[in-house]
């Protein structure tokens, strides 16, 4: 009896050990094709309610800021920088004692590229921090790719 209950334990431990944690934060990615080999590449995310992700542009010993790394091609140039919405939401926080600029909604962050040739497929890495009032979750790096078409 003893036994059973035992290894009956160490499966239901187990399996709570690699259960996927859910996000507060949904990215999606979507090229938006424009004229003259040019396109725009969206990095939407939906963030959850009473959650926030932070802007590019955060002062060092805050929050890790939103980044966005390009693997580079021989197709591709960068037209810019990552661009950010207008409207952030600037704060002071108490738990890292600076102002902060964030989002708690939906955000959308556009990278302009010109491209040589259609059918070309962008790679790279996004880094995140998502905080709520009373947590934050560890720092997350997402793989992207787009294609352009």
């Amino acid at each position: 009896m003893k036994r059973k209950f035992f290894l009956t334990f160490l499966i239901i431990l187990s399996s709570n050990c690699f259960s996927q944690k859910e996000l507060p934060v949904k990215w999606s990615f979507v090229t938006v094709n424009k004229e003259n080999h040019e396109a725009e590449l969206t990095f939407t995310a939906i963030v959850n309610d009473g959650w926030h992700i932070y802007s590019q542009f955060i002062d060092s010993g805050g929050p890790i800021p939103t980044s966005f790394t390009f693997i580079p091609g021989t197709d591709y140039d960068l037209v810019g920088k990552v661009i950010e919405p207008k409207d952030p939401v600037k704060a002071f926080d108490k738990a890292f004692e600076m102002n902060i600029t964030y989002f708690s909604t939906t955000v959308v962050f556009v990278q302009k590229i010109k491209y040589s040739k259609p059918g070309i497929v962008i790679k790279g890495t996004l880094k995140f921090m998502a905080c709520n009032g009373d947590q934050c979750i560890p720092p997350e790096e997402l793989e992207f790719n787009f294609t352009v078409k």
